[in-house]
C-alpha cells in the first residue's frame, strides 16, 4: 500500500467518524428535547423511567463532548 493510499483511507475514516459523531449528537439532542418536553408536562407523566432515561442521555452527552 502506498503512502498516498494510506492517507486517503485515513481521511475517509476521519470523515466517516465525523459524520457518525454529528448523527449521534443530533440523536442525543432530539432525546434531550423530548425529555425536556416530558419534564415540563404535568408531574403525573414523570416517573422513574423518565428520570433514568434522562440520566443516561446526560451521561451520553458528556461522553460525546469528550470526543
Amino acid at each position: 500500500m502506498s503512502i498516498e493510499t494510506a492517507i486517503l483511507q485515513l481521511n475517509i475514516l476521519k470523515v466517516s467518524f465525523s459524520e457518525w459523531k454529528l448523527k449521534e449528537q443530533l440523536r442525543l439532542n432530539e432525546e434531550v428535547v423530548f425529555l425536556s418536553t416530558i419534564e415540563t408536562s404535568p408531574s403525573s407523566l414523570i416517573d422513574e423511567t423518565t428520570a433514568s432515561t434522562s440520566a443516561v442521555v446526560t451521561t451520553d452527552i458528556n461522553k460525546l463532548l469528550e470526543l
